[in-house]
């Protein structure tokens, strides 16, 4: 994600670099070694020439949906610390069409798809959509949809 206008205000130091898939974090302590760890994808939010909202939905979102239109459950799980841009990633920027995220990419393409799905002269399809879009913290879950409902249970379905 990029920087937050607080982290500009504090003049936060970057430490994290990416090139291709190779994520590099170099502490800002100058004697302390730099870390590198490999992703399939990582993207560089900060360089707006090599990273956009669309990419991440090309090599994430679309694929979830070729799985479900191939009989699949589907699902799309952000993880990582506070702060580390699972927001930004997952919703993108409101009402911006070009920053806009992966889970408003998906729904609109899911829509789409199921809109021009092939269909036989006569034919009447049926699709069933469900989703949930929940966040859980500090081992609580919270329903985003409907935030009323925060701290619901986790339970296992056989």
């Amino acid at each position: 994600r990029p920087l937050s206008t607080k982290e500009k205000k504090e003049r936060a130091k970057i430490i994290v670099h990416i090139q291709e898939n190779i994520v590099q974090l170099q502490p800002p302590v100058e004697k302390l070694e730099a870390h590198h760890f490999t992703y399939d994808y990582a993207y560089n939010s900060l360089n707006p020439n090599v990273f956009d909202q669309a990419k991440v939905y090309e090599d994430l979102g679309s694929k979830i949906l070729d799985h479900a239109f191939n009989g699949y459950n589907a699902c799309l799980f952000a993880y990582g610390q506070t702060g580390a841009g699972k927001t930004y990633s997952m919703m993108g920027v409101a009402n911006d069409v070009e920053w806009r995220g992966v889970t408003p990419r998906l729904c609109i393409d899911l829509f789409e798809r199921i809109k021009s799905f092939p269909r036989k002269e006569g034919q009447e399809l049926t699709f069933k959509v469900e989703t949930s879009f929940m966040e859980i913290y500090n081992e609580k879950v919270k329903c985003l949809l409907n935030p009323r409902l925060d701290n619901l249970r986790v339970r296992e379905n056989p």
